[in-house]
C-alpha cells in the first residue's frame, strides 16, 4: 500500500510539472499537441490518449522524464517569444514541484497534527515563489542552476548527498510506511525542482539558460553550449542509472 501511495503521488508530481508548463504556454496563446510522460522509443510501444479538446496524452515505456509538445504553429510563437515569457514557460515545472512539495507537506501537517520548523519552511517558501514567479524563473532558477551545478561534484565527493535512481527510489519506497512514503514524495518533488534548475538542455534550467546565452551573446553560442549540455546530460543520467543497476546485485 505505501509503495501504491508513493507510486500515484509521483505520476500525480509528474503530471504537475507538465501541467504548469501547459498553463504557462496556454496563458500565453501557445497550441500544444500533445503532454507525453516518458520519452518515445522507436522499437518500443507508446500509448496515446485524446479527451476532447485537450492535449493528447503519451504514455512511453522510457520513463525517465516527461515533456509537453507544442503544434507547429505553437512552436513558431514559442520561439517568437521575448526571454522574459519563455523563462516563465520553462520555469513553471520547478515553481509547480515545489508548490507540490508544499501541498505534501500540508497533507502530512492535518494528517499528523505536527509539523516542524522546516515543515512550515516547505510550505511557506514555495508560496512566496509562486506570487513571485516570473522574477524566480527570469533571473533565480539561472543564478541558482550555476550554483547547484557547482557544488554538486563537490557534494558528491564530500559525502554530503548520494545520487540515486529511478530503481533505487522504488526500492526505498517499498520499504517504507505511509508516512514515510509521503515524506520521501516531498523529497523527490524537491529534487526534481533542484534538478531541473540544473542549467542542463534539455530540462528546464537549460532551457533558460540557453535563451539567456542567446539573449547575451548570440544563437550561435547559445546552441553551441546547448549541444555540451545536452551530452552531458545524457551521459550523468546514463551514469545514475548503470550506478541504480549496479546496486541491484550488491
Amino acid at each position: 500500500m505505501p509503495l501504491t501511495i508513493f507510486t500515484i503521488g509521483l505520476l500525480f508530481t509528474i503530471i504537475f510539472h507538465e501541467t504548469a508548463h501547459w498553463l504557462a504556454m496556454r496563458r500565453l496563446d501557445i497550441e500544444i499537441e500533445e503532454v507525453g510522460i516518458g520519452y518515445p522509443v522507436k522499437f518500443l510501444p507508446s500509448w496515446k490518449f485524446k479527451i476532447g479538446k485537450f492535449p493528447a496524452l503519451v504514455i512511453s515505456p522510457l520513463l525517465i522524464g516527461a515533456y509537453v509538445k507544442p503544434t507547429e504553429e505553437g512552436e513558431r510563437k514559442l520561439n517568437n517569444l521575448s526571454y522574459k515569457d519563455k523563462a516563465s514557460i520553462y520555469g513553471a515545472g520547478v515553481v509547480a514541484n515545489l508548490v507540490f512539495a508544499a501541498m505534501i507537506t500540508m497533507i502530512i501537517g492535518i494528517f499528523t497534527g505536527h509539523l516542524s520548523k522546516i515543515g512550515y519552511l516547505f510550505i511557506a517558501l514555495p508560496i512566496v515563489i509562486l506570487f513571485f514567479r516570473d522574477f524566480f524563473c527570469r533571473y533565480i532558477i539561472p543564478l541558482l542552476g550555476a550554483i547547484i551545478l557547482f557544488l554538486i561534484p563537490a557534494g558528491l565527493f564530500l559525502g554530503w548527498f548520494q545520487l540515486i535512481g529511478p530503481i533505487e527510489t522504488f526500492r526505498e519506497a517499498g520499504n517504507m510506511d505511509w508516512l514515510q512514503s509521503l515524506t520521501f514524495l516531498i523529497v523527490i518533488s524537491f529534487s526534481l525542482a533542484v534538478m531541473n534548475i540544473l542549467p542542463l538542455t534539455p530540462l528546464d534550467g537549460g532551457l533558460i539558460a540557453k535563451e539567456l546565452i542567446k539573449k547575451r551573446i548570440g544563437d550561435e553560442y547559445s546552441v553551441k553550449i546547448s549541444k555540451i549540455s545536452t551530452a552531458f546530460f545524457y551521459c550523468f543520467i546514463t551514469f545514475v542509472i548503470i550506478s541504480d543497476i549496479i546496486k541491484l546485485f550488491k
